[in-house]
């Protein structure tokens, strides 16, 4: 029996700081380690004309770019025009033909014939556009696209797989969970005692938010129920913010 063709798309690694490029990165980690004994082949692929002049992380396979896009003057025709995702599709299945293809993010293309997958995280997107920039917006528009053309979905929770039923309606067959598993950076560490004596903290005594400032991180109603708690008398220790980035960061007053 043949090996299946499973390719995983890492284009979206770039552009995707934070959680989603941990999980892809996790994931194709996941991947390499269990394929051989479950009759796959697994390969993961890079698109760098999906990303142009960032870093990408290293992988098996490199879809290069056309000769047209190396040629400093005359890509402008080509880049305005959409020439190269508009073959991306056929020089994947041309190149890289598989049987199963992992979009990895918002990345449309992939070879035709093959079944396609997209990762599902939330629906925030494209339910609450107001939580997001226009540019994350904008992707979880295409990522709607994606799945009303037939990519499958694989949701890292049930609720969020209950959620994409909801919305994608009549899709309940191309719906599977598979959530994220222990990565070994998430393990107890050493605190660094400069760094807690020069933020007035003691180890073990205080308590810990991590995330940016943005609305669907809902900072403000942690910093109301951690307020209410100190004032009842509930909680004393001190409520550490941890997080880079976002927008609309509220007031952060008060003792504690």
């Amino acid at each position: 029996m043949d090996k299946i063709k499973v390719r995983l798309d890492l284009s979206t690694v770039p552009h995707a700081l934070g959680g989603v490029s941990r999980y892809l990165l996790g994931f194709a980690r996941g991947m390499q380690h269990v394929a051989a004994d479950e009759g796959i082949e697994f390969s993961t692929i890079d698109i760098p004309a999906a990303h142009m002049g960032v870093k990408s992380p290293e992988s098996d396979l490199v879809l290069t770019d056309p000769l047209y896009l190396k040629v400093p003057f005359l890509r402008r025709i080509p880049i305005r025009f959409s020439w190269e995702p508009a073959t991306r599709s056929r020089r994947l299945k041309k190149r890289f033909p598989c049987d199963v293809y992992h979009h990895g993010g918002v990345q449309p293309s992939h070879p035709k014939g093959s079944i396609s997958f997209i990762t599902m995280f939330d629906l925030s997107g494209i339910r609450h556009p107001d939580w997001h920039t226009p540019e994350t917006v904008l992707y979880a528009a295409i990522e709607a696209w994606m799945i009303t053309e037939g990519a499958r979905i694989l949701a890292i929770s049930e609720w969020t797989a209950r959620k994409s039923k909801e919305f994608f309606k009549g899709i309940e067959k191309r719906i599977g969970v598979i959530g994220g598993a222990a990565d070994r950076i998430f393990t107890p560490g050493l605190p660094d005692q400069d760094i807690l004596s020069s933020s007035g903290l003691r180890a073990n005594e205080y308590l810990l938010v991590v995330g940016n400032f943005v609305p669907r991180k809902n900072i403000p109603f942690i910093l109301d129920v951690y307020k209410q708690a100190r004032k009842n008398g509930f909680q004393q220790m001190p409520l550490v913010l941890a997080g880079a980035g976002g927008w609309n960061r509220p007031e952060m007053k008060g003792e504690g």
